[in-house]
């Protein structure tokens, strides 16, 4: 590839490799989905980069991690995930301070 694009990549995925090595620790996913406006070809070598880095940030007792993916609704991901908004607010029930839930859609969301 060319030399910019690699030097971005490589640059990308030393500031991601220990930010995704955290949030490996804290919540223990299963997999890492990478997505949205970046080509497939960047995703793929951003992967590809994260996951040579990964393994040296990782404790010795856990020798595996997370799969790491390219996602699958691409440019559409971040609309997508704003249209679940209304339904979350509508099937989510709303704690009271006694103990009750009052439904979102009591509130007029």
């Amino acid at each position: 590839g060319h030399p910019i694009v690699s030097g971005w990549l490589d640059t990308a995925a030393d500031a991601l490799a220990p930010a995704l090595m955290c949030a490996e620790y804290l919540l223990d996913p299963e997999a890492f989905i990478f997505g949205g406006r970046l080509p497939a070809g960047l995703i793929d070598g951003l992967i590809e980069r994260l996951g040579e880095r990964l393994p040296g940030h990782r404790h010795p007792a856990k020798p595996y991690g997370p799969r790491l993916l390219r996602g699958s609704t691409g440019e559409d991901a971040a609309a997508l995930g704003a249209a679940t908004i209304p339904v979350y607010r509508a099937m989510t029930p709303d704690p009271l301070p006694d103990g009750t839930y009052r439904s979102a859609r009591a509130q007029g969301y």
